[in-house]
């Protein structure tokens, strides 16, 4: 339909938009509502939500049929809420950028006639909002919509828009100072915050002087920071990230520069061709010292089982026959590697069995030890002392009581046949007959030693007073020199007169 005669002065009032190239632009009274009028309105606004982040509108009639549809409140209102959708949002956000929502003015169905002023207002309303790049360029701000604001930066980054050497956005959308906490870390977006041998430090967000050994915007391969001064490394110091790259051997010159390590051990800290037998050669390439070599001495005395000569793989080559590198029954099987004996074997006679006080028989376990003879013997009579012999544990000890392994108490006087368990021959006790000093029961003189006993200190001894050892018969009795008499009286009775 046409708009109404009466809004023709103002709609010629209205300037035309550069935004968009609108059909019949401007609108006139004498202007009949087209199609093409409502679907460039529908993508115009569709474009504009999608922009500030919201989905695309759903239109009522969505295919607008010339000749056919007819114009309806519902397609003016529509379009009216979908730009209200953004004015609400973003209004408030950027107003610079997108300007308030205009007074509409109400339609009612079958009453207000739907004019140019109408179509109007929504072309100026969609011309004036901006962009939501134009909209979101704001500090910590990404430039990108939601559909209900512009979306942050994210945390710990650099905006770009924050003021102060040390400051980002903390994911909220405003600007903070970096913290000491952050290591200084410098942005990704390019340059360093801060100047060379200065980092973000503390949380005020100034930069403050870097003092330790690091390399921090230093120019020169050999260059550190030292109390927020670049500082040339000493010669021979330790090595950058920056030497080394086109020849493994280099170290500092002591004039911020790089220098190359050639026939020499690389032992100036960076420890990149020190391992043994390594060396720089004389291209200032690592490879490893000839077979045969040691010109840096590494291989005497430094390794278990070693030659005095590297073997050309770095490592020393090996000497298998310095058993005595390793630990008893132990032997030697490559560098720095000892390994055990199997059983039977003794290469360093590690368990002599001549060994006074020792129990060893003179082979290796297989475990790492000598082989011991079993408790109570002494085969080899190792054990120097009277009446001992092998323990369970391996060494010497007493015999114990009651047996003696290596038969030294066979009928010795007043003495058991039997070690008592302290180093000595058990004795027979005081007063009874014993080896050596046993008498016959008959009752003749010429038994004799019937008056002998034993003495319990191994010796025998004789009895010569009477007594009640009834070993000399009826009315005899035992006297001086250890004899049987008769009695005086030769009265039987068994006492002395």
């Amino acid at each position: 339909m046409r708009p109404s005669a009466g809004l023709a002065a103002l709609l010629l009032l209205c300037p035309a938009q550069p935004a968009r190239a609108w059909t019949d632009d401007p609108l006139t009274t004498s202007i009949q509502v087209r199609k093409v009028h409502m679907d460039e309105l529908r993508t115009a606004i569709n474009n504009k939500r999608t922009d500030f982040g919201f989905s695309a509108a759903s239109w009522t009639d969505p295919t607008i049929t010339a000749g056919t549809t007819l114009i309806k409140k519902t397609h003016i209102d529509e379009l009216r809420d979908k730009c209200d959708d953004i004015t609400a949002a973003y209004n408030p956000i950027c107003p610079g950028v997108v300007p308030a929502t205009p007074a509409w003015g109400g339609i009612t169905a079958y009453v207000t006639s739907i004019s140019a002023t109408h179509f109007t207002q929504l072309r100026t309303t969609a011309d004036a909002i901006g962009t939501c790049a134009s909209c979101c360029a704001q500090t910590c701000k990404s430039g990108t919509c939601n559909g209900s604001g512009c979306n942050n930066v994210a945390n710990n980054v650099d905006g770009l828009n924050c003021t102060g050497s040390c400051t980002e956005c903390d994911g909220a959308g405003a600007c903070v100072n970096v913290s000491s906490a952050r290591g200084g870390a410098q942005w990704p977006e390019g340059s360093p915050a801060c100047p060379a041998c200065q980092d973000c430090g503390d949380a005020t967000g100034a930069c403050v002087n870097l003092t330790t050994n690091e390399d921090a915007g230093c120019s020169g391969a050999c260059t550190y920071c030292n109390n927020g001064t670049c500082t040339n490394n000493a010669q021979y110091d330790e090595r950058t990230e920056n030497c080394g790259i086109t020849f493994q051997c280099q170290a500092c010159n002591g004039s911020g520069s790089c220098v190359n390590l050639t026939n020499i051990k690389d032992s100036y800290g960076a420890v990149l061709c020190n391992g043994l037998c390594q060396h720089c050669d004389a291209i200032a390439m690592c490879e490893y010292v000839a077979n045969g070599l040691d010109p840096y001495t590494e291989c005497p005395g430094a390794h278990l089982c070693a030659a005095t000569t590297c073997n050309g793989a770095g490592n020393c080559a090996v000497d298998n026959t310095k058993n005595s590198d390793c630990a008893a029954c132990y032997k030697c099987s490559g560098v720095d590697n000892c390994v055990v004996q199997t059983a039977a074997e003794d290469i360093k006679n590690d368990c002599d069995h001549t060994e006074a006080w020792g129990c060893k028989t003179g082979l290796c376990n297989g475990s790492g030890g000598c082989t011991k003879y079993t408790n109570q013997t002494d085969p080899n009579l190792n054990c120097p002392s009277f009446c001992s012999s092998c323990g369970s544990l391996g060494s010497c000890i007493f015999s114990d009581a009651g047996t003696d392994p290596r038969n030294e108490c066979p009928n010795a006087t007043c003495k058991d046949v039997n070690c008592n368990g302290s180093g000595a021959c058990q004795v027979v006790a005081n007063n009874t007959y014993g080896n050596g000093c046993a008498g016959t029961l008959d009752n003749t003189a010429a038994a004799g030693s019937k008056c002998w006993s034993c003495d319990g200190a191994s010796a025998c001894v004789s009895k010569s007073t009477c007594g009640a050892w009834g070993n000399c018969g009826a009315e005899r009795h035992c006297t001086t020199g250890g004899s049987c008499i008769a009695d005086a009286d030769g009265t039987p009775g068994g006492t002395c007169d």
